[in-house]
């Protein structure tokens, strides 16, 4: 909403007042006027993840509404010119200390915003540069089998499916994927990131929903022309003074105000119009959506599906995640008591 005290939106008529673009806009209100046409498109929606993204879903309806062909995302921004989350343990572990306290105290500032002091930073990345790899690899593998035990846990996957699709191994695999070496240069792990196979789905992701509005998308921060100059930089064009993605914000500040090039936080609107879309589709249900997730009970799927169109059960949707999950069950076309 204009005027609104929020960052995200602070940044957006940051944006707009620099006269560097055409604005076209996309308030919370506006979501009545295109609440079937994304009905629409969920009832087309081959896999229940593409529910979820109720914002990008619509800036893709509105693009098409607007007689756009193509739409340009950041994806994925923090890899294509970004550094390691634990670039501070490599500091220390390379013997620039005085830099990693440096990072430490900007990292403080800029990211945690305070929420973590500079010597707490600091001495959690020496901990973790003097942690054998040994160690290292497993507790990782026992945080692996935790998850893998949440995931079949009565509420959220049969075990029977689980082993079916072998799912611990899925689970290795993935971790293994997304975790480069501990002591890989920066070089060597920029390089692992940007071949990553959750960034693959990621980009398949984006593509497949814009897809259901008929809306071509593009990924400028991932052309390969940018990622080898990228990863050829040393890693202080990357990261900063805490300041990640460092070599972006400089050419911002070329063009935009500093307030939105050099904003700190990671707030955003989201959540707005999942709202919106929780308020259109269950009127007058009472239903408080949660802001983290929760299991979704699958145990329950014959019951929702056994007689007729699915209906809004209180009891089943305990969270933003299910009432998206059940709203993909349903095709769109929820049914409600009374």
């Amino acid at each position: 909403e204009a005027g609104a005290d929020c960052a995200e939106t602070r940044s957006v008529e940051a944006v707009i007042n620099s006269g560097c673009l055409r604005a076209k806009l996309l308030r919370p209100y506006d979501f009545a006027h295109r609440a079937k046409p994304l009905a629409d498109a969920i009832s087309r929606m081959e896999d229940p993840f593409d529910c979820e993204c109720t914002l990008l879903a619509l800036m893709y309806l509105n693009a098409a509404m607007a007689g756009a062909r193509t739409m340009l995302t950041g994806l994925d921004g923090e890899h294509a010119v970004g550094a390691p989350s634990n670039y501070i343990r490599r500091l220390i572990g390379g013997g620039s200390w005085t830099e990693a306290w440096r990072e430490s105290k900007g990292f403080s500032r800029h990211y945690y915003r305070g929420a973590l002091s500079p010597p707490v930073i600091f001495f959690r990345a020496l901990r973790s540069s003097l942690t054998p790899e040994l160690l290292r690899s497993t507790k990782r593998k026992l945080a692996t089998h935790r998850r893998y035990r949440q995931l079949v846990a009565p509420a959220a996957l049969p075990a029977g499916l689980a082993r079916r699709v072998d799912l611990p191994g899925r689970l290795v695999e993935y971790e293994l994927g997304r975790c480069a070496k501990s002591n890989a240069a920066i070089r060597d792990w920029h390089r692992h990131v940007m071949q990553v196979p959750y960034l693959t789905a990621a980009v398949e992701r984006y593509e497949r929903l814009a897809s259901y509005f008929g809306v071509e998308t593009r990924h400028p921060l991932l052309d390969v022309r940018l990622l080898r100059f990228s990863n050829a930089l040393p890693l202080a064009q990357k990261v900063r003074d805490g300041w990640s993605k460092y070599m972006l914000r400089s050419l911002a500040d070329k063009r935009l105000p500093a307030t939105v090039a050099w904003r700190e936080g990671w707030e955003e609107i989201g959540w707005k119009f999942n709202f919106k879309l929780a308020e259109a589709l269950l009127p007058d249900s009472g239903l408080s959506v949660a802001t983290s997730p929760s299991p979704y009970p699958v145990d329950h799927l014959d019951r929702i599906n056994s007689s007729g169109p699915p209906r809004y059960d209180p009891d089943l949707i305990r969270s933003w995640r299910d009432f998206q999950f059940h709203l993909w069950l349903s095709r769109g076309n929820l049914v409600f008591p009374g």
